[in-house]
């Protein structure tokens, strides 16, 4: 899990750096490789099998969806 608030600032950041990349090079659009989205899907499960969040099926939270009963 994350801050929210900085998570959406780095992606704020991310795209706009992303766009005026785009603007420079004369694109109008961009597409992750395979290769790519799997690297990252890797990474992404990595970092969060070494942080909490492999916890947090156990939390009563609204993350989880835990705290609704009967959802799963």
């Amino acid at each position: 899990m994350a801050n929210a608030i900085i998570t959406g600032e780095q992606n704020v950041d991310f795209i706009s750096d992303l766009i005026g990349k785009m603007r420079e090079e004369g694109l109008d659009r961009v597409e992750a490789e395979l290769e790519a989205q799997a690297k990252w899907m890797s990474h992404v499960a990595e970092v969060a099998e070494a942080s909490l969040y492999r916890e947090a099926h156990k939390a009563n939270a609204w993350y989880t969806g835990r705290n609704v009963p009967g959802k799963r």
